[in-house]
């Protein structure tokens, strides 16, 4: 019997979710907020704007230029430059598009694989971006396995080859890249802003009033409204993107075992880690998106944290067993609220 479980399109905003203590009405205190919709999530955006007219425009601005970025690089779109390269073996890219398979394939190669946007044949197989994910057959998953290497992707300038029958898949890293999309036209104008898309959370600004912006994590076990610790952030002129990725977002039960959609490259399988959840933090939210994904196939180890140092990122690791470790850049930043069933962990408890 196959079971499939989806969170809601709130419960894919908020793996990691924003804390208003405020009372205060919708205005220049408490914000104005505005639902959306692109690649396959609810955009969720809180702007901070002298009326409600200003921040719905300058919402509708946002989640046109996320739409725009999802016509580039969605491989379920037909008319998607992506689909196009997938579909022809090659493709001239757009400048947008380019550079974002340039900045991931970096991670790709500095993850040791662990990050793979060359994919998108196993992912296909799995069909998690489908209403009807599945176990694959044996046969097809080890083909699609063998045309899913990273040096089947050869980029000359803005022309992109793929060689061997590979396939992209830039689901790790689109919701972080269109965050950055949201960021870009943020810096048009004055008002601080939230914005909250699939797992995503983008900081930009300060929080009005003398408060830190204040992100929730959420309870992996629990309701999409139980969290289990704080992070806390002054905000500025420098964005901040807070990413989670973990393994009870997309879930099927086939045959009684539950299968995720977070698939190792090693193996075309659901990784097996003892981890639930990883919170990556950046100043790019496709680095944060791709860290969160690429920490969580790695597990705690020190390669992990050698991995987002060299992105001058932080890390939130969650275990099945309510252990957290939480990376030197954001330990300042980061306080567990629900002491019962978590604690902190030592560095001398990481995996070598």
């Amino acid at each position: 019997m196959l079971h499939i479980h989806y969170s809601s399109a709130f419960i894919s905003l908020c793996l990691v979710f924003i804390l208003f203590f405020s009372s205060c009405s919708l205005g220049e205190e408490a914000g104005f907020e505005k639902i959306g919709f692109s690649m396959g999530s609810a955009i969720s955006s809180r702007i901070y704007a002298e009326n409600e007219a200003e921040a719905n425009s300058l919402s509708e601005e946002i989640f046109a230029a996320i739409g725009e970025l999802d016509s580039l690089i969605s491989a379920t779109d037909e008319n998607s430059e992506i689909s196009a390269l997938n579909a022809e073996g090659e493709f001239f890219l757009s400048e947008e598009a380019g550079e974002i398979i340039r900045k991931s394939l970096d991670i790709c190669e500095k993850s040791n694989g662990r990050l793979n946007i060359a994919l998108g044949a196993v992912t296909k197989l799995w069909g998690f971006s489908t209403d009807l994910p599945s176990l694959p057959d044996e046969k097809e998953l080890k083909s699609a396995l063998g045309k899913s290497k990273l040096e089947n992707i050869l980029i000359d300038g803005s022309f992109i080859s793929l060689k061997n029958g590979a396939q992209i898949d830039l689901g790790a890293v689109g919701k972080g890249a269109g965050a950055d999309e949201a960021e870009r036209v943020l810096q048009k104008y004055s008002c601080s802003a939230v914005i909250s898309f699939g797992g995503t959370v983008l900081l930009h600004g300060k929080k009005p009033g003398k408060e830190n912006w204040v992100i929730g994590v959420r309870d992996p076990f629990g309701s999409q409204n139980d969290y289990i610790a704080t992070l806390s952030f002054s905000g500025g002129q420098e964005a901040v993107f807070i990413s989670t990725s973990g393994s009870y977002e997309k879930t099927f039960t086939e045959n009684g075992k539950v299968y995720h959609h977070i698939i190792d490259p090693e193996t075309g399988f659901p990784v097996q880690t003892e981890l639930v959840s990883v919170t990556a933090v950046s100043n790019s939210g496709l680095i944060a998106d791709a860290l969160s994904t690429a920490l969580f196939a790695e597990g705690l180890t020190n390669r992990a944290l050698e991995l987002a140092n060299e992105y001058s990122a932080g890390a939130v690791f969650i275990f099945e067993d309510g252990r957290i470790y939480v990376s030197g850049q954001i330990k300042d930043c980061f306080e567990i609220t629900n002491t019962n069933k978590y604690t902190l962990m030592s560095d001398e408890e990481i995996i070598c």
